[in-house]
């Protein structure tokens, strides 16, 4: 069939050498059998509210750090093994294991920063400066999602009739969502760009995005 051409008014089109109805309007360079459907108010704002690929790049993001926070626990664990058994084994007991606690906090807050400054959010690049300022900003927040989770736990220990183990999982799970929000809006954003405007790197360890 022969492709008609229209001109659009506001009441309706007009076709060379066809007819058209008004209650369906056609487009130019359409063929009338083959009118493409017209999308509702409704539709036109979901698509523009949802956007596909930022929600995809951001559960990647989720998905990385979590990894990141596991690896962190098992860093953690090593770390304060050895800084009680070996670096402080001759300082008195209060003291040898507070300070084994702080070695593998600090140890592992700085090897999650690394990795997710590598890995997770690698194509937000910064300079060296910025770089350490964004080092002090995960571990401000690193500290302050631990304080919430500590806090939380103890609270509904109580409220669960001292339900230690659920009051400590519900614990980590918000605090660990607040730790992410926190250092993706705030820790890793790019100075002028949104929190996720750009895809994430898809290889192992991408350098950058571009």
């Amino acid at each position: 069939m022969r492709a008609a051409r229209c001109v659009t008014h506001a009441s309706g089109c007009v076709i060379t050498n066809t007819s058209c109805s008004l209650a369906t309007p056609c487009h130019e360079n359409y063929p009338v059998s083959n009118q493409a459907p017209l999308e509702s108010t409704a539709v036109r704002r979901w698509r523009r509210t949802v956007n596909a690929p930022r929600l995809t790049g951001t559960l990647l993001r989720a998905f990385r750090f979590a990894f990141v926070g596991l690896s962190g626990v098992f860093v953690n664990l090593c770390c304060t093994w050895v800084a009680y058994t070996w670096l402080f084994q001759t300082w008195p007991e209060t003291g040898r294991h507070g300070a084994a606690l702080l070695t593998g906090i600090g140890v592992s807050i700085a090897t999650n920063y690394l990795l997710n400054a590598r890995w997770t959010w690698s194509d937000r690049s910064a300079s060296l400066h910025g770089r350490w300022h964004r080092f002090y900003r995960f571990a401000v927040v690193a500290l302050a999602a631990a304080a919430v989770q500590f806090g939380l736990a103890m609270t509904l220990a109580l409220l669960l009739n001292q339900a230690y183990l659920l009051a400590q999982a519900i614990g980590i799970a918000l605090a660990s969502t607040l730790n992410f929000v926190a250092n993706n809006a705030w820790t890793f954003r790019s100075r002028g760009q949104p929190s996720d405007a750009s895809p994430v790197p898809t290889g192992p360890l991408a350098p950058s995005f571009r």
